[in-house]
């Protein structure tokens, strides 16, 4: 059950990065029901994976970076 979980709210995530719908870490902690610790957690994770990604101002959202081959 706690791995379902896990990867439930890694993909929601990645999900959420790919719609850059992410909002900021407190939205994301809301959306995802967990602290903002863990958060940073999923994100360390999503960038070992070989995923790069930043928090874009602009957009208020976490984003892929574009000059990578994002496989959908």
């Amino acid at each position: 059950m706690a791995l379902e979980n896990i990867l439930r709210r890694a993909f929601t995530l990645d999900q959420l990065i790919r719609q850059k719908n992410t909002g900021t870490v407190d939205e994301i902690a809301i959306k995802l029901q967990v602290s903002r610790r863990q958060v940073f957690n999923y994100l360390k994770v999503i960038r070992k994976i070989g995923k790069s990604c930043r928090f874009d101002p602009e957009l208020q959202s976490y984003v892929y970076l574009e000059d990578q081959n994002q496989e959908d």
